[in-house]
């Protein structure tokens, strides 16, 4: 890669728009292929997803802690 590319790079991620998506949709059977088309549809807009489920944890507590933490850190909240 290229040094002008991976400076792009760089300030793409560090300048992009973050977004939590909550709701329910954590529970749908076909979360997985909603999870690529939200994926897919953030990076056309230069946006960065934050979905619950992108990281597997053993309990309720740490689940609930990780999800937290990205709430806090998002630039923006998208729910049902």
């Amino acid at each position: 890669m290229g040094v002008r590319l991976q400076n792009a790079v760089e300030l793409t991620k560090k300048y992009m728009k973050t977004v939590y998506f909550a709701g329910p949709d954590v529970f749908n059977p076909d979360y997985s292929r909603l999870k690529s088309e939200i994926k897919a549809m953030c990076a056309a807009g230069g946006l960065k997803p934050m979905l619950p489920g992108d990281l597997e944890l053993d309990t309720s507590e740490g689940i609930f802690h990780f999800n937290l933490g990205l709430i806090q850190v998002a630039d923006g909240l998208m729910e049902p």
